[in-house]
């Protein structure tokens, strides 16, 4: 008692004639204050009492995996081990080859001569390159390839509108991409196809956040005392390559692939991920641009993460083998109709405009006699 009492002789006057309820107000405010340790002008006091103006050290954001609420013992190739892998080594776009690859070679093949069933073999696989090139193209990457999970559009240059040049009066300022709307249908298309084959449970948590998604974008516009959070942001939209505008602004079909690149942030406030959108241009079959798109996902309440872990789990690795022995198979094929074309006695080694190959003593003969006269 007798060091409570001393204790309380030892506060300013004013907080001594204080009601005891204000009085513990008043000291806890006493105590808050002369423990902060960061003050509002980036200024902090040592233990001796001096000033210094050392920068203020961030504020570390929790990673999802560091509580250890949610830590959960996994072995290796396990779920969360696979996650935290991709976390650090991002896939890369690899190298994507046009058409015109395969096409070339069989020309030349065609042009050194081709039997019946060597022509019927190059119609073949012109054919599949025709149809499937930019399908087999993308089973390089971990891109969606289901064309239910594609998106495809049309420029016409005849029919552009202000999305194009929204302003006129500088005439025409070149960008990457004529209509980046068409970046934002892919991605759509892509959530789309991750909600419709996802397992039941993870089902439901897609369609509650397309749900909330849609009922932010109704009232948005309206003046309401407790705006809503849209669970999902487009960040940004940055085009990766510079395509020449020749490429980009000509009529044509276009068919979008989009993958999940990387994620960035994962944390109990929001979840921070890449998608690469690669376009593929129908009128030459060859690539044409990448875009990449940062997408904010902010938790739900009540819904945790661990649906979205497995989620991004599943969506990050769709590359099929089987696409790529297809792939491989189509290759083969043509070097096969390569060796059959160019190493046999008849072939036309300069592509059609000369007589066809003779035999070697007759070539002798002739060469004398031209010598000769």
């Amino acid at each position: 008692m007798r060091h409570a009492t001393a204790a309380r002789q030892a506060l300013p006057r004013r907080v001594r004639t204080q009601p005891p309820q204000t009085f513990l107000l008043a000291v806890r405010s006493r105590l808050h204050s002369t423990s902060s340790a960061w003050p509002d002008d980036d200024t902090r006091r040592d233990e001796s009492g001096t000033t210094s103006t050392a920068s203020r050290r961030p504020r570390r954001r929790t990673s999802y995996f560091d509580r250890r609420d949610y830590e959960e013992e996994v072995e290796e190739g396990g779920t969360n081990e696979q996650f935290r892998r991709y976390l650090r080594q991002p896939k890369p776009t690899p190298k994507f080859d046009g058409a015109y690859t395969v096409t070339n070679r069989v020309g030349k093949c065609l042009a050194f001569g081709c039997d019946e069933r060597q022509t019927a073999e190059a119609a073949r696989i012109i054919r599949k390159v025709a149809r499937d090139w930019p399908r087999l193209q993308m089973g390089k990457s971990n891109a969606l390839i289901d064309l239910r999970a594609t998106w495809r559009a049309r420029i016409d240059v005849k029919k552009k509108d202000e999305t194009w040049e929204p302003e006129t009066s500088w005439g025409i300022v070149p960008r990457p991409f004529p209509q980046p709307q068409i970046v934002e249908s892919a991605v759509v298309k892509f959530l789309d196809h991750a909600m419709r084959t996802a397992p039941p449970d993870e089902q439901k948590k897609w369609l509650r956040t397309k749900k909330l998604q849609r009922k932010f974008w109704s009232v948005e516009s309206h003046d309401i005392a407790h705006p809503l959070t849209a669970p999902l942001y487009f960040r940004s939209i940055q085009f990766l390559h510079a395509a020449s505008q020749k490429r980009v602004r000509t009529s044509q079909n276009v068919i979008a692939f989009t993958r999940l690149y990387k994620i960035e942030e994962f944390d109990d406030e929001r979840v921070r991920f890449y998608l690469r959108v690669m376009m593929w241009s129908l009128k030459t079959n060859k690539f044409l641009t990448e875009a990449e798109v940062a997408v904010i996902y902010k938790p739900l309440k009540g819904h945790g993460l661990n649906w979205l872990t497995r989620e991004l789990t599943r969506l990050l690795d769709h590359s099929d083998p089987r696409v790529r022995k297809e792939l491989d198979d189509l290759l083969h094929a043509v070097e096969r109709l390569e060796r059959e074309t160019w190493d046999n006695p008849w072939a036309v080694e300069d592509f059609g405009s000369a007589s066809p190959a003779q035999d070697p003593a007759t070539d002798a003969q002739d060469t004398q006699s031209s010598w000769l006269q």
